[in-house]
């Protein structure tokens, strides 16, 4: 698969380090994931897929496939009291994505002010996704990923429509989305 925003970070354990990709906030309120990268120099494969643990959980390996995408999508924004960042796919789409894990973080000491959620996907070419940071819209405003057979568009809402017409798409805008903080198990 095709690979957007999986940058992996160096995770140090008692026992050694390795890399990973960090999905939410470790502390209070907040759900921290993480999942092993066992491809070397990620960035310049830019193919990567699922493969499982000896115990059954995800980790990233090498692919030398170039169909659909896993991606990292965060809706991390900025701390305001009662937002709620996340992604959303339309429903049409929705059995199409696969969430392999997600984690999310929160603002406040306890966690309750505000949240966000991040998510590693699998996701078909020709997907919409709307990410809504937290924060609120009138700080910053959702906006809309389209993942295409070569490359993933970053679409603000006032662009939406001159997209999809030049590329001949159907627009997402009015559809049902779905959250996809509500698909996770």
């Amino acid at each position: 698969m095709k690979i957007y925003n999986i940058k992996p970070t160096i995770k140090k354990f008692s026992w050694g380090e390795i890399p990973v990709i960090e999905l939410g906030q470790n502390s209070t309120g907040r759900r921290y994931t993480i999942v092993p990268v066992e491809v070397d120099e990620i960035e310049k494969n830019e193919l990567a897929q699922i493969g499982l643990s000896r115990t059954g959980k995800p980790k990233i390996i090498q692919s030398n496939s170039n169909l659909n995408w896993l991606a990292v999508v965060s809706s991390e924004g900025c701390y305001t009291r009662g937002t709620h960042g996340t992604a959303y796919v339309q429903e049409t789409q929705k059995d199409n994505i696969k969430i392999i894990e997600s984690g999310y973080g929160a603002y406040g000491a306890a966690g309750r002010v505000g949240e966000f959620w991040e998510f590693l996907l699998e996701i078909p070419d020709g997907t919409f996704l709307k990410i809504r940071p937290s924060g609120g819209e009138y700080k910053i405003p959702s906006f809309w990923l389209y993942f295409g057979t070569d490359k993933v568009n970053n679409i603000n809402k006032e662009e939406l429509d001159i997209f999809c017409e030049r590329f001949n798409l159907e627009s997402p805008e009015g559809e049902k989305l779905i959250d996809l903080s509500d698909l996770v198990n």
